[in-house]
């Protein structure tokens, strides 16, 4: 069977239809929205569809103070989205496992689910039926990749019921809520502006940079003084440069944009950018001895954050603007499959080999 694989980046579901007959002519039909992945376990790192798979993640708790020890279906869609948004494509559960409903948004949207059954058990044989309960309600979701046992003693029961994914230790996360107020992220997309160009490094594990947009501009005095969009395909965990005529003066600026809606954001939502201050009075613009001179942009949760899944962290980026409540995403129609995390998807342009350049540069007032 020809079917396109499910990830974080392309959360292709299909809907499976089981019809339970009877001898007397009843007929009990379920329809379930299912994902295909090939996730491969080696003691160095997690491959999924032959490729190392890097987490940059969070810890989620659902019973929080906060809420009232419950969460409903708009504070999922609203922890779903922010992780999307800041360039979160893991979470792993806290303590317990969370409501089902939770896991359907990780599949639709596009997370790495690390799961937990209930830690809050003392006796061998509740937590036994516990870990059994948890592994056989998740683990026909394809964003479940991994399980975390904590010290309860349970790692043989749960390869029995599950030997396809493995079992994992601490992750070393922060916890959501405590990073929610944070103004960086990890950004798919890194851009480091220079004399000459743009060096464009694409972090994202399956998906080419073609459908991005890069809004080149000089700022001065707080003002966009001149703008220039392009677009270049950049291959999975491949760098590439992106040749930029800046003008003389004004400080570089790079932003990597979305160019289609998702279920998580419109089009034209950011989720990277680079600058580079202005050039010296006098300098050269097209003196590229000089190299590039751009800020330094740390993680904002360390580099604990990342999983020891990863190969690579991804650096991350300063992003602006404010926070959108998005509307549900739609359900899926006829026997196409669905991109839950970017439904335009299906409607995408093919990819682009070389670098296409947008419009014409334009001259921004100053006023």
């Amino acid at each position: 069977m020809d079917v396109l694989p499910w990830s974080a980046e392309e959360p292709v579901l299909y809907t499976l239809v089981v019809t339970l007959s009877a001898k007397d002519g009843t007929e009990d039909t379920i329809a379930l929205q299912v994902g295909f992945r090939g996730l491969e376990t080696s003691p160095k790192n997690v491959r999924l569809g032959g490729r190392p798979l890097a987490l940059r993640g969070v810890r989620r708790n659902e019973c929080h103070p906060a809420r009232v020890w419950q969460s409903g279906l708009p504070e999922m869609l609203e922890d779903i989205v922010w992780c999307k948004r800041h360039g979160v494509n893991a979470i792993e559960i806290s303590d317990a496992p969370v409501h089902a409903r939770f896991y359907e948004l990780a599949d639709e949207y596009g997370l790495y689910i690390i799961d937990r059954p209930s830690a809050l058990h003392r006796s061998s044989e509740a937590l036994a039926e516990a870990v059994e309960a948890a592994i056989r309600r998740d683990r026909a979701h394809p964003s479940v990749i991994a399980w975390s046992l904590g010290d309860s003693g349970q790692e043989e029961l749960a390869r029995s019921l599950d030997p396809t994914r493995p079992l994992m230790g601490a992750s070393g996360f922060p916890e959501l809520e405590k990073v929610r107020g944070e103004e960086l992220h990890y950004a798919p997309v890194s851009v480091a502006p220079s004399y000459s160009g743009v060096t464009v490094r694409n972090h994202m594990t399956f998906t080419s940079t073609g459908d991005l947009e890069f809004l080149c501009r000089t700022v001065e005095d707080g003002h966009a003084t001149w703008e220039y969009p392009a677009f270049i395909d950049v291959a999975p965990g491949e760098t590439a440069f992106l040749p930029v005529e800046w003008p003389a003066s004004g400080m570089r600026e790079v932003s990597v944009r979305l160019s289609y809606g998702t279920g998580w954001a419109p089009a034209g939502f950011e989720i990277g950018r680079g600058f580079m201050p202005a050039p010296p009075q006098g300098a050269s613009v097209g003196s590229a001895r000089r190299g590039p001179t751009q800020s330094a942009v740390r993680p904002p949760w360390g580099r604990s954050a990342l999983a020891s899944f990863s190969v690579a962290p991804a650096r991350c980026a300063h992003r602006g603007g404010g926070h959108r409540e998005p509307s549900p995403a739609p359900p899926p129609t006829g026997d196409r499959p669905w991109r839950g995390g970017s439904p335009s998807a299906l409607r995408r342009r093919p990819r682009r080999a070389i670098l296409r350049r947008g419009r014409a540069p334009t001259t921004c007032p100053t006023g």
